[in-house]
């Protein structure tokens, strides 16, 4: 059982990898293609709509999740919490050490968005909201298969808001969503008992 997990992450860490330089190759080779798309969706306006979109948003933090993981520890949720905390700590580290090792610089740093709700010191590859939104989606269909459907609409949501607000371009987003499902599979074949039975005894 133990080898055959650990198969399951080698092949998850390589399929990682391939999207890495899928991701790479697409973000140097077709610059003009991804400034299109991006002002195609930041110049997108939805009437009353744009408001609900614009908070939307903002649910693909870290520190809401984190948060939320918190808030299940103290109702004593510790599967629940375990879950959280292992996405957001497995999508959390390879996220912001690409955003550091690639410095991909923000779309309102070099052109001029038609809307820009919110900015970011850090860098805009990968879409850090895209990538989380998605592995929890996977993480939690494991628990329900009820949140799969939902989850992904709300998770496609969060990573469109992230163009129409200005702070990334359309490839950040696509190619942090798939990186996301990645991770997210790799978080439920990951032993998630161990972090759950240490909140209980931290709870204690």
């Amino acid at each position: 059982m133990v080898m055959k997990n650990l198969n399951k992450i080698a092949v998850l860490i390589f399929l990682y990898l391939v999207i890495l330089g899928l991701s790479l190759f697409y973000i140097n080779s077709f610059v003009e293609e991804d400034v299109y798309l991006f002002y195609s969706v930041n110049s997108m306006t939805f009437g009353v709509l744009d408001n609900i979109i614009v908070s939307l948003s903002y649910l693909g933090s870290y520190y809401i999740w984190s948060a939320l993981a918190l808030l299940f520890w103290f109702r004593r949720k510790y599967e629940t919490a375990s879950y959280l905390l292992g996405a957001v700590l497995v999508t959390g580290i390879p996220t912001l050490l690409l955003k550091l090792l690639i410095m991909r610089p923000r779309p309102f740093e070099v052109l001029e968005a038609f809307r820009l709700v919110a900015d970011s010191a850090l860098s805009s590859f990968p879409s850090a909201h895209a990538v989380l939104a998605f592995a929890l989606v996977v993480v939690l269909s494991k628990a329900d298969k009820r949140i799969m459907l939902p989850g992904f609409i709300f998770a496609s949501i969060v990573a469109f808001s992230r163009v129409f607000i200005g702070v990334h371009y359309p490839f950040d987003v696509i190619f942090g969503a798939l990186m996301g499902i990645i991770l997210g599979i790799l978080t439920i074949n990951l032993p998630l008992e161990k972090i759950e039975k240490t909140l209980e005894r931290w709870r204690k």
